[in-house]
């Protein structure tokens, strides 16, 4: 099976300009399949380490984003696209994200 649907986004943190590479792969159109590497040059020639694996689905969007009940204001702000939503869980993974152990903080 070939996979076309990829997005490779490089993800720095306020504190570490270390950008942190996440493929972002759509294997169906409810799910998003995200693997985290920290990629490095050494003396051996580059290298890519795995760090991390996890989904990002639209039942994920739907809860953060999406409102259940009638709204009867008017909303100042607007719901994020897909993208936008996708962007946002990989920030805050990459915030949380401890380069000591390579795994994020709870």
């Amino acid at each position: 099976m070939i996979i076309e649907d990829i997005k490779v986004l490089y993800v720095t943190d306020k504190d570490n300009i270390l950008p942190i590479r996440y493929d972002v792969i759509k294997s169906d159109d409810n799910t998003c399949h995200v693997k985290c590497f920290i990629e490095k040059n050494n003396a051996d020639g580059f290298s890519a380490i795995l760090v991390e694996n996890f989904k990002i689905t639209v039942e994920d969007y739907k809860k953060e984003c999406v409102s259940s009940s009638f709204q009867q204001t008017v909303l100042s702000d607007y719901k994020p696209t897909s993208d936008a939503f996708i962007n946002r869980k990989l920030q805050e993974h990459r915030n949380k994200l401890n380069l000591e152990t390579g795994k994020a903080i709870s």
